[in-house]
């Protein structure tokens, strides 16, 4: 099995002119943490997730926000307030990680698996190849988990980004 066998191919994704506010209503309407950033022509140039937002978030404070639970440490709602209202500015393009880890759809599911497990992310871009970076989908390690249950079960593989449970199939942008 390959990752062009199980990837996603309705990927909801964002373009770096975009502000963070964009991303972030997009990240809450679709209960999603991360999204691919792609250019004019769908090639991939960076990914935002919800840990570059808790970066940001952080980066100006004294102690360590531990993503969920950042707004918890402050104890006044107006200097929440005021960083959101920031945050919600900043375009895309300076918040992303530039230096994607990707792969292509012929990746085997067990080097899809060890990406994600050993650079410790949770989503993997599918480009068409190294050349273009052309976004053709997306896997999440929560999409693994699925195949892994369903094999265990023995119950079919949906092919093609099929499944309706998988974490960005919900809708394009």
């Amino acid at each position: 099995m390959v990752a062009g066998d199980i990837m996603v191919r309705k990927v909801i994704t964002a373009k770096a002119s975009e502000t963070l506010d964009e991303v972030l209503q997009r990240f809450a309407s679709h209960h999603i943490g991360g999204m691919p950033v792609v250019d004019d022509e769908g090639r991939l140039i960076g990914i935002i997730t919800d840990g570059d937002i808790m970066y940001r978030l952080r980066r100006e404070q004294s102690v360590y926000l531990d993503g969920l639970v950042a707004a918890l440490v402050w104890h006044d709602e107006g200097v929440l307030e005021e960083r959101a209202a920031a945050l919600a500015r900043v375009p895309v393009i300076k918040a992303m990680t530039k230096q994607v880890i990707a792969i292509t759809p012929d990746t085997e599911l067990r080097d899809v698996a060890a990406v994600l497990s050993e650079k410790k992310i949770k989503k993997v871009p599918v480009i068409d190849n190294q050349n273009s970076r052309k976004l053709v989908g997306i896997i999440s390690r929560g999409d693994i988990v699925r195949i892994v249950v369903r094999l265990i079960h023995g119950e079919s593989i949906p092919q093609n980004g099929e499944d309706e449970h998988s974490a960005l199939s919900s809708k394009p942008n």
